[in-house]
C-alpha cells in the first residue's frame, strides 16, 4: 500500500484508463529525490491488466548520458518491428539514431517524429503507455525526442508518464506537459510508513525523524537503519534540518559499508556499467578475478537484484551512492575492466576515457570516433562532451586544438554558448592554419548570438581577407555571408551590400551552394532597399529555375527569404517555391526547418485573402517553432499568427502573441523582425478601435524601417494602417509626412500595393473634389495587387468619407462591397464598422449569415481538413503531422460531424467556398 498518495494514484489511474477510449495524455511526476515518484507510477499501474493497456518502460542512467539515443532505444525497442510502417525519412532517422544502420543525414526532429509514429502505430493495436523514470539522467538526444513527443500527444490512445527529480542537472524544459508534483508525506501518513520498518521507535523520535526529513518516504524507510542506538532511543539528537538526500545517502552508505570488500568492488563495477547488462558485468568481474558469487551478499541485503538479464539496484540513488562514494582510483579500475569487455565501441571508448589517469592518444582517438558517430546521428550534446574529453586526453597539441574546436562547434549547435566560447579559446592557439576560417566563423556566429554584431564583423571579415590572400574563395564566401547577417542587426544596409558583393565575387569562383545563396541574398537585399525597378525583381525571376539543382534541406532560411521576396512582385512564384519547399521538408521529416517557410506561406495566404489557410499555416509554424527553441524564428512566426488574429478580431490573442514575439526578437537584437510584430500589434489596436495605441506601435515600426533603409513598402505592409491611425487621431501633419515617405518609396519601387495604399492615404487627406479620383486610382492599383482585404479597406474608407460629405447614395455601393469582402474573410471588426456605416448611409444592414467554417473547427482540425481537402490521403496527412492514420480518421470524423458533410468532396467544396 502506498501511504498518503490516494489522490495522486487516482488522478494518474483515471488518465491511464482513458487511453482505452482514445484519449491521450502526457504528465511529469516531479519531486525531490526519494519522494516516491516511481512508486506512485507503479501503484497506478497495479490495475494495468484491467485497463488493457500495453506499458513500455525506460529509465535514465547517469552512466549512459554520453551515448546518444541510449534511453530512447530502451523505450522503443519493443516497437521496432513497426519501423516499416513509418515514412521513409522517419524510418531512416530512427534506424540511424539507434545504430541499426550506418548514420545518415536527417533533421534532428525526424527521430522525435519517428518516435511519435511508432507510438501511434502501436496504439492502433492496443492502448499504449510509455513510462520513463529519471528523465533528468537520459542522454540529451533521447530526452529531447521524448519531451518533443510528450508535448505533441493529442489523441489515439497514447499516454506518457515521466519522472523527474527536482534540482537535477540539466534543467528540464517541461512546458506543455501536465505536472503532478509530489511533496513529503503529511505527519499521519509519514508515521505509518516509518513504523512499518521501525515499529518500536518512541513517539518523540518518530516525529523528530518525520520533521527532520520533511516526510520524504525513502528517507523514512532508510534512515532508521543509519541512526545510532542513542539516536533511536531519543538519547542523542538528530541533525536538524536533515536534508532528505543527505539522510538517504547516509543510510545507503552505511548499508554498503557493511558488505565484504570484494562485494563493494563488484558493486562499483555494476554501478559504472552501461544499463546493467549482466553478461558484461560477469566478464568484467572475471577480469578482476573476483569470485562468481561475489555479489551474493549484496543480493541478500536487497541492494541489487537480477531481472531479465540485467542487474538492477534497489533504487537509482543507491547506484549513484556506490559510484560516487568510491575513490577515483577505484572508479578507474572498474571502468578499465568494463572497457576491456565492452562490445559497443562507443561504450568502450567512454569506459577507457573514465579509466584514463592522464593523456592517452589511443583513448582520445577512440573517443573522437565516438564523437563523430554521435554527430552523424544528431546527438550534438553527446558529441560535444566526447570531443571535449578527447581534447583533454590528447598528447598532440594540434590534435587537441582540432578536437576542442569540434567540441565548441557541437556545443554551439546544442545551444551551449558559454561552453562553446570557453573551448574556442582553448582551441584557437593550437589549431592548424587550415582550420582558422572555421574558428573565425564560429566565433563570429557566437558574437552575434551574444548581441555583438560589430565584433562579429571584425572577426569574420578579417578572416575572410586572410582566406582571400591564400586563394581560399570558398571560405571567404562563407565568412562574408555570415558577416552579412550582422549588418541586418545594425541596420547598415550600405555595409551589407558591400559585404554581399564581396561574397558574391568569391562565391562565383568557388561555385556550389554558396554561389546560389549569395545571389539570393543580394537580390533580396536589393529588393528590400527598393531595387525592384533596378533589376532585383528580374534577378529573383532568374534564380527560380536554379533552385531544383540543390537540396533545400541544406539551404534553409535563404530559400524562405527568396520566396518571401518573390511575394512582393510575383505571388504565384512565391506560392510555387513555398509549396515545393514545404513539401520537400515534410518528405524529409525536417520539421525543424518548417516554421520559417510555413510562416511566409501564411503571410502570402493572408495577403491573398485565404485567411483560413493562413491561420492553419501560422498556427502550425508557431507550434513547431516553440519546439525547436530558436527565439528569433519563433518571434517571426508569432508575427503572422498575430496579424491573422488581429484581422479576425481576436485582439487579445493578437496582442499577447505580438508582445511575446517583441520580447524575444528585441532580446536577440533582431530589430528587423520586430517590425513585423509592431505591424501586427498596430493592426490589433485598430481592430479594437484604439487608434492612439495603433499609431504608437506603428510609429515604432516606421522608425525601425527607416533605420534599416527598408524602401519596399510590401516587405511589411503597415503603411496603410499607420496613415489611417494618424488621420483618425488628428495627427494630420504626421500623416502627411508618412504619406510623403510612402510616395517616395512607391515611386522608387513601382509596386501595386504601395501605390494602392498611397492613393488611399491621399484620399483620406484630400479635399472633397479630389476624393473620388484618389479612391478610383487606389482601386485600379488594388486590381493589380489582388489583395481583397486592403481593397475592402479602401472601399470602406471611401464610403465613410462619402457619407460624411452627405453623399449617402454614393457611399452605399463601396460600403456594400467592403462589407461583403470583410464577411467572406471573417474580418469581423471591419465588417461591423462597414455595417454601421452602411446603415448610417441609409442602406439595409444585411443579416449576419451563417458562421464561417473556420469557426467550427479547432486550429489542429482546420489543418487536417485543409490537407484532406487538397487531396491528401489519411496516411499522407498522418505522416505530415506525425500522427497515426487512425488519429487522422478520428479527426476527420469530428470534422465531418461539425461541418455536416459526408465526403472529402463535400469538405473540399465547403472549404473552397470559405477561403
Amino acid at each position: 500500500m502506498l501511504e498518503g498518495r490516494t489522490r495522486e494514484v487516482a488522478w494518474l489511474g483515471d488518465r491511464i484508463r482513458g487511453l482505452r477510449e482514445g484519449a491521450a495524455f502526457a504528465a511529469v511526476v516531479r519531486g525531490e529525490a526519494g519522494v516516491g515518484k516511481s512508486a506512485l507510477i507503479d501503484a497506478a499501474l497495479l490495475d494495468e491488466p484491467a485497463y488493457g493497456t500495453r506499458v513500455l518502460r525506460a529509465r535514465g542512467y547517469e552512466s549512459d548520458s554520453e551515448i546518444p539515443y541510449a534511453g530512447l532505444l530502451e523505450l522503443a525497442t519493443p516497437l521496432l518491428d513497426l519501423r516499416e510502417t513509418l515514412p521513409q525519412a522517419q524510418r531512416a532517422a530512427i534506424s540511424s539514431a539507434f545504430a541499426l544502420e550506418p548514420p545518415t543525414p536527417h533533421d534532428r526532429l525526424a527521430v522525435a517524429a519517428g518516435l511519435l509514429g511508432l507510438l501511434a502505430q502501436a496504439a492502433e493495436r492496443e492502448p499504449l503507455l510509455a513510462v520513463v523514470d529519471d528523465v533528468h539522467w537520459l542522454d540529451d538526444a533521447s530526452r529531447d525526442a521524448i519531451l518533443f513527443a510528450a508535448r505533441r500527444l493529442v489523441s489515439g490512445g497514447v499516454g506518457m508518464v515521466l519522472a523527474a527529480r527536482d534540482g537535477a542537472a540539466p534543467e528540464l524544459d517541461l512546458g506543455g506537459v501536465r505536472e503532478l508534483r509530489l511533496n513529503g508525506l503529511e505527519l499521519p501518513d509519514a508515521l505509518k510508513l516509518l513504523r512499518r520498518g521501525a515499529p518500536k521507535l518512541p513517539a518523540s523520535v518518530a516525529e523528530s525523524i518525520v520533521v527532520a526529513t520533511a516526510g520524504n518516504p525513502l528517507a523514512l524507510v532508510e534512515l532508521p537503519g543509519a541512526l545510532t542506538p542513542a539516536q533511536l532511543a531519543g538519547e542523542a539528537p538528530l541533525a536538524d534540518p536533515l536534508p532528505a538526500s543527505a539522510a538517504i545517502e547516509r543510510a545507503f552508505s552505511r548499508q554498503v559499508a557493511e558488505l565484504p570488500p570484494d562485494t563493494r568492488r563488484a558493486l562499483l563495477v555494476a554501478a559504472a556499467l552501461h544499463r546493467g547488462r549482466l553478461d558484461l558485468l560477469t566478464a568484467a568481474l572475471r577480469r578482476l578475478e573476483l569470485p562468481e558469487d561475489v555479489l551474493a551478499p549484496a543480493e541478500q541485503a536487497r541492494i541489487v537484484a537480477e531481472r531479465d538479464g540485467d542487474l538492477l539496484f534497489r533504487h537509482p540513488l543507491l547506484r549513484a551512492a556506490v559510484y560516487h562514494a568510491a575513490a577515483s582510483s577505484e572508479r578507474r579500475v572498474a571502468h578499465a575492466a568494463l572497457g576491456a569487455v565492452a562490445t559497443d565501441p562507443r561504450v568502450r571508448a567512454w569506459h577507457l576515457a573514465h579509466a584514463a589517469s592522464g593523456a592517452d592518444e589511443t583513448v582520445a582517438a577512440a573517443l573522437e570516433e565516438a564523437a563523430h558517430d554521435a554527430r552523424a546521428r544528431n546527438g550534438h550534446a553527446e558529441a560535444a562532451r566526447a570531443f571535449e574529453r578527447a581534447a583533454q586526453l590528447s598528447t598532440d597539441s594540434v590534435a587537441q586544438g582540432r578536437r576542442a574546436l569540434d567540441a565548441a562547434q557541437e556545443h554551439a549547435v546544442a545551444g551551449h554558448v558559454g561552453s562553446a566560447l570557453a573551448l574556442l579559446d582553448e582551441a584557437e592557439p593550437r589549431v592548424e592554419p587550415a582550420l582558422a576560417p572555421a574558428v573565425a566563423r564560429l566565433r563570429g556566429n557566437l558574437a552575434m548570438r551574444r548581441g555583438e554584431p560589430l565584433a562579429a564583423q571584425r572577426i569574420l571579415e578579417g578572416e575572410a581577407e586572410r582566406a582571400l590572400a591564400v586563394g581560399d574563395h570558398a571560405s571567404a564566401a562563407t565568412l562574408l555571408l555570415e558577416s552579412s547577417i550582422s549588418y541586418t542587426m545594425t541596420g547598415d544596409h550600405a555595409g551589407m551590400f558591400a559585404v554581399l558583393e564581396r561574397a558574391s565575387t568569391s562565391a562565383a569562383v568557388a561555385g556550389g551552394p554558396a554561389e546560389l545563396i549569395t545571389r539570393i541574398m543580394l537580390a533580396v537585399s536589393r529588393s528590400v532597399a527598393g531595387g525592384a525597378r533596378q533589376g532585383a525583381a528580374q534577378e529573383l525571376a532568374v534564380i527560380e529555375p536554379l533552385l531544383t539543382d540543390f537540396d533545400p534541406t541544406g539551404l534553409g532560411e535563404p530559400l524562405g527569404l527568396y520566396a518571401q521576396a518573390s511575394m512582393w512582385r510575383d505571388p504565384d512564384r512565391a506560392a510555387r517555391v513555398l509549396d515545393w519547399l514545404i513539401g520537400r521538408y515534410r518528405d524529409a521529416s525536417a520539421f525543424g526547418a518548417l516554421p520559417f517557410p510555413l510562416t511566409v506561406r501564411a503571410m502570402l495566404h493572408e495577403r491573398r485573402g485565404r485567411w483560413t489557410e493562413a491561420e492553419a499555416d501560422a498556427e502550425e509554424a508557431v507550434r513547431l517553432a516553440r519546439e525547436i527553441d530558436q527565439a528569433t524564428i519563433f518571434g517571426f512566426c508569432l508575427s503572422t499568427l498575430a496579424l491573422v488574429e488581429a484581422g479576425l478580431g481576436r485582439v487579445e490573442d493578437a496582442r499577447a502573441h505580438a508582445r511575446e514575439g517583441l520580447e524575444l526578437t528585441d532580446a536577440a537584437h533582431a530589430r528587423n523582425l520586430g517590425i513585423y510584430l509592431l505591424a501586427a500589434l498596430g493592426r490589433a489596436e485598430l481592430a479594437d478601435d484604439r487608434p492612439e495605441a495603433a499609431a504608437a506601435a506603428l510609429d515604432h515600426a516606421a522608425e525601425r524601417a527607416q533605420e534599416l533603409n527598408w524602401r519596399e513598402p510590401s516587405v511589411v505592409q503597415f503603411s496603410g494602417d499607420h496613415i489611417e491611425a494618424l488621420v483618425r487621431i488628428g495627427r494630420e501633419a504626421d500623416a502627411r509626412t508618412a504619406l510623403e515617405r510612402l510616395a517616395a518609396d512607391a515611386e522608387l519601387t513601382g509596386g501595386p500595393w504601395g501605390n494602392a495604399v498611397l492613393e488611399r492615404g491621399r484620399m483620406l487627406l484630400a479635399p472633397a473634389d479630389e476624393l473620388d479620383a484618389h479612391a478610383q486610382a487606389a482601386l485600379r492599383w488594388h486590381e493589380l495587387d489582388g489583395g481583397p482585404f486592403d481593397r475592402a479597406r479602401t472601399e470602406l474608407a471611401w464610403g465613410e468619407r462619402l457619407r460624411r460629405r452627405r453623399r449617402r447614395m454614393d457611399a452605399r455601393e463601396p460600403l456594400e462591397r467592403a462589407l461583403q469582402t470583410f464577411r467572406a474573410l471573417g474580418a469581423e471588426p471591419w465588417a461591423r464598422r462597414a455595417a454601421d456605416e452602411l446603415a448610417a448611409a441609409g442602406g439595409t444592414r444585411p443579416s449576419e449569415g451563417a458562421p464561417r467554417t473556420r469557426d467550427e473547427l479547432s486550429a489542429h482540425e482546420l489543418k487536417v481538413a485543409l490537407m484532406v481537402a487538397h487531396g491528401m490521403t489519411n496516411r499522407e496527412v498522418a505522416a505530415a503531422l506525425f500522427l497515426s492514420p487512425k488519429t487522422i480518421e478520428r479527426h476527420l470524423s469530428r470534422i465531418y460531424r461539425k461541418l455536416d458533410v459526408r465526403s472529402r468532396t463535400e469538405l473540399a467544396r465547403l472549404l473552397a467556398a470559405d477561403t
